[in-house]
């Protein structure tokens, strides 16, 4: 008899949450670390970073560029970040940099432009 009665309860929880409510804490913490990783590995492939000696354009949707009105690019510069739009934007960092040059026979560094 006292076997039967053992049978019988139900088992005992194994904290102050049933087994339902830790599986869906579980769920819940699941949910939200995968949206953590692919928000970060978006943002990677999103977002492009200029360093102080750099020049980033990019080129494929009209930008607003304040007085010289709406331009086919946008150029960014001395050290700032802007968002890509994949598909529809590229980005392209042209060299800029000093240049050797030959003069009357003499090498000399230039900065271009």
């Amino acid at each position: 008899m006292s076997l039967r009665l053992l049978r019988e309860q139900p088992a005992p929880s194994l904290g102050f949450l049933s087994r339902d409510q830790n599986n869906t804490i579980a769920g819940g913490v699941g949910v939200v670390v995968v949206s953590l990783v692919g928000l970060t590995l978006l943002s990677r492939w999103m977002i492009r970073i200029c360093r102080p000696n750099e020049m980033l354009v990019v080129t494929g949707s009209r930008s607003n560029q304040g007085s010289q009105g709406l331009k086919g690019y946008r150029v960014v510069a001395n050290g700032g970040w802007t968002f890509v739009k994949p598909v529809l934007e590229t980005d392209v960092t042209p060299f800029i940099g000093p240049v050797l040059m030959r003069v009357g026979g003499r090498d000399h560094a230039a900065a271009p432009g």
